[in-house]
């Protein structure tokens, strides 16, 4: 059936405020059950390096992430 979503397991969505596709990013983790939506600020140094410009909260979060959904 088109449109519907087959991913079934917990998601983890990582985004940031320099992406021009937020929005896009908000429909997923509104259309994907148990999915969670990570936007990091501009301070978070948010754009499409998250994990090479923030590490420490990129890992933490993903970290915690993970551990929520064992």
């Amino acid at each position: 059936m088109i449109g519907v979503m087959k991913i079934d397991v917990p998601t983890a969505i990582f985004s940031g405020d320099y992406s021009h596709n937020i929005r896009s990013q908000q429909w997923a983790n509104s259309v994907i059950p148990n999915s969670e939506l990570y936007i990091y600020t501009k301070k978070e140094e948010g754009d499409h390096f998250l994990a090479f410009k923030n590490p420490k909260k990129f890992t933490s979060d993903l970290d915690s992430f993970i551990e929520r959904n064992k």
